[in-house]
């Protein structure tokens, strides 16, 4: 995977990453199997889906519940899907560019000096 990784939530925003482990520690897994992420890509727009390991442990102990948190993993695809063109659109919209004419790798560039890494 080529860093940095993005990943769209359901709420539009998009949110940037150093690299996969920084996902994988950021992420929850309540909020992988809720379908709170609806999108996520490397830097080269490799399709990538979040999934957790096993599912996440809930208990409930004279009435309160505890939720013990799984390892959330990031993979490739299955089959790989390269989707330049659906990260270059994500893209434009978190930084407010119109211009469609403006290549992938200067999108990421400009996403690296303007978004807020996690």
């Amino acid at each position: 995977m080529t860093s940095p990784i993005f990943v769209l939530a359901n709420d539009g925003e998009l949110m940037m990453f150093e690299s996969p482990e920084r996902v994988t520690a950021y992420v929850e897994s309540p909020d992988v199997e809720a379908g709170e992420y609806t999108g996520a890509f490397d830097a080269e727009g490799w399709k990538l889906i979040l999934r957790v390991s096993e599912p996440t442990r809930r208990r409930r102990f004279l009435g309160i519940q505890t939720v013990g948190l799984t390892k959330v993993l990031l993979d490739y695809a299955d089959p790989p899907e390269n989707c330049p063109a659906d990260l270059a659109n994500d893209l434009r919209r978190a930084l407010n560019i119109d211009d469609t004419s403006i290549e992938l790798a200067e999108l990421v560039e400009q996403a690296q000096r303007k978004l807020k890494w996690r």
